[in-house]
């Protein structure tokens, strides 16, 4: 629905995928804000299926459960990835409120995903077996009596990697 400008996502685990599903390298760009005890995802190179994405995502997570906070590229595309390889893509601090806009990008080219919050590096991770080579975007509502608003989404295409 469509609340004060912005896309806001409330209710059972949902998300909003784009309709283009073959984006590859690209700087995406998204000004959001949680709820308290909010969950959501800014995923990328996704696809659609039953069940959660198969594909990368972004953490929105300012106070939910979850201790993986918002800037971080959440694990799960790679139940392998342990130690401090795991660690280097998680952060634990808050660093955007609940119900404060903010900003996350990610930027990726081949292999290589960035993530920023306002501006500051969050992750900075080369997927050596590169495990999503394109695919959506999609915006993920997680947890029931969560809220995720998005008010803008932006996208610029970046040139193949050699």
């Amino acid at each position: 629905k469509v609340e004060d400008g912005a896309i806001m996502g409330s209710g059972p685990a949902s998300h909003l995928f784009t309709e283009r599903g073959n984006f590859k390298n690209f700087h995406y760009r998204i000004e959001a804000k949680i709820s308290d005890g909010g969950n959501s995802g800014q995923y990328f190179r996704t696809q659609f299926g039953p069940g959660f994405p198969k594909g990368y995502e972004a953490q929105i997570n300012s106070t939910g459960r979850d201790p993986i906070k918002t800037g971080s590229l959440y694990p799960a595309f790679n139940p392998k990835l342990t130690g401090a390889a795991r660690e280097k893509l998680l952060v634990k601090e808050q660093l955007a409120k609940p119900g404060e806009w903010f900003t996350q990008e990610v930027i990726v080219q081949g292999n290589h995903i960035v993530i920023l919050v306002n501006g500051k590096k969050t992750v900075d991770f080369v997927d050596e077996a590169n495990t999503f080579k394109e695919g959506h975007f999609a915006i993920q509502q997680h947890d029931p009596g969560s809220k995720v608003w998005v008010r803008k989404v932006e996208v610029k295409e970046l040139p193949e990697t050699k």
